[in-house]
C-alpha cells in the first residue's frame, strides 16, 4: 500500500517539485468562495491564487500549489526511507 502512496506523489511531481496542495478545481473555487464570502483574502493568497489558476495543472481540473517548499519534500523522504526500511524489497 505505502508503494502506492508513494508512487502517486512522485506521480503528481511537477518539474521535480512536490505539491504543497492538490485540489479540483472545484472544490478549489469552493475554498475561494469561502475566503471572499469571508473576507478574509489577504494579498499573498490572492496571488496564490493567481498562480494556481496560471498553472499549468490547471488545464488538466487541478488546482495545484507548488510553492517553494521544503517540508513536502522530507516529508516524502521521510515516509520513504520508513518504507524501504519496513520492506524486504526496494521500489
Amino acid at each position: 500500500m505505502a508503494e502506492m502512496y508513494l508512487g502517486w506523489v512522485v506521480d503528481m511531481a511537477h518539474n521535480y517539485l512536490l505539491p504543497e496542495h492538490i485540489s479540483t478545481i472545484e472544490r478549489f473555487e469552493m475554498w475561494f468562495e469561502d475566503y471572499t464570502n469571508a473576507k478574509i483574502l489577504i494579498d499573498s493568497k490572492l496571488t496564490l491564487i493567481e498562480n494556481v489558476r496560471n498553472h499549468s495543472k490547471w488545464k488538466d481540473g487541478m488546482a495545484y500549489v507548488t510553492i517553494p517548499l521544503i517540508w513536502p519534500h522530507a516529508e516524502y523522504i521521510r515516509a520513504y526511507k520508513t518504507t524501504l526500511k519496513n520492506s524486504d524489497k526496494t521500489f
